[in-house]
């Protein structure tokens, strides 16, 4: 079964023959654009293009990346290498003059931060050139962009905590992503839940914790661009052999959310529902019901199931 890799906030890929809405989260979204009024952006989703029409307000989205390759900016301003260096030069800041003091519990999103807050931090546009810095892809550009932000962190929003964080993870300080996502969530983060969820899973920085992990992927809100693939995570954590006597497993709970991401389109929960049914983990073996699953992923393009129709 595939686990899923930890999302990453520099998302800029190659587009392929659709338009390409970038949130200020870095959720893209495949679409066709349809309007651009003065404050929203029309648009029907690419995997269906004769479906509904879509709304998104013009300040919730970073960019639109066109099918011809031009790029439109609205919270997102593009970085330029020139402007980058000129940066480094004049706007690395001095170490902070903060203290953050964290007290956090393994499995909770509960983060209390005290702060002493300085008065003569510089007039900055620290966001715009963190993004400057991480946007070169370098270790040295990340290590800038956390040089940047640091001093400020007690004026982050949950967004760009996770940011910071990221920009940690990226250098190997999986010590300090990982406070970095807790303080997101904490913040009501989506990405900052994912990203914990993702670590306690596998093990990434922490010790593995598969309810800790089930807790912050369920703290993610349901409207979240990817809940499919949430719901498909929990369903795995329930159906995964036992971990340090955690007795978390629960097949019937696994079959649940498996369920739930299915509903939302996700053919390999259909093929794992099959193989459930198949092997007898909900309410005994049942083949034609298996094959039902099977057929149904097959035809949602998962290969896999074809071959055990």
């Amino acid at each position: 079964m595939k686990k899923t890799a930890l999302i990453l906030v520099l998302i800029f890929g190659q587009v392929q023959a659709q338009d390409v809405i970038v949130k200020n989260d870095k959720v893209k979204i495949n679409a066709k654009v349809i309007e651009i009024t003065d404050t929203h952006i029309k648009y029907r989703k690419w995997e269906n293009l004769e479906g509904p029409l879509y709304n998104i307000k013009k300040l919730e989205t970073s960019m639109i990346v066109y099918e011809n390759g031009t790029e439109e900016y609205y919270t997102y301003k593009k970085p330029t290498t020139a402007t980058a260096k000129k940066t480094v030069s004049k706007t690395n800041p001095a170490p902070a003059k903060k203290e953050i003091a964290e007290v956090a519990t393994v499995g909770s999103a509960t983060v209390p931060v005290s702060r002493k807050q300085t008065d003569n931090l510089p007039d900055i546009d620290y966001v715009r050139l963190s993004e400057e810095q991480a946007s070169l892809g370098t270790a040295e550009g990340y290590q800038k962009a956390i040089e940047i932000l640091t001093p400020y962190t007690w004026r982050l929003d949950g967004e760009r905590l996770n940011y910071l964080g990221m920009y940690h993870w990226k250098i190997n300080d999986f010590t300090a992503a990982i406070r970095l996502f807790r303080m997101a969530a904490a913040k009501g983060n989506d990405l900052g839940n994912f990203n914990l969820a993702h670590c306690y899973a596998n093990g990434n920085g922490v010790p593995k914790n598969i309810a800790a992990a089930i807790q912050f992927y369920s703290q993610i809100n349901s409207n979240f661009e990817t809940i499919a693939n949430v719901y498909h995570q929990i369903g795995h954590l329930y159906e995964a052999d036992n971990i340090n006597n955690e007795k978390t497993q629960d097949f019937n709970l696994a079959y649940t959310y498996y369920d739930k991401a299915q509903a939302l389109g996700n053919a390999e929960c259909m093929d794992h529902m099959g193989d459930f049914h198949r092997d007898g983990k909900h309410n005994g073996a049942s083949p034609d019901l298996a094959r039902y699953w099977y057929v149904k992923a097959c035809q949602q393009g998962f290969k896999d199931a074809c071959g055990k129709i």
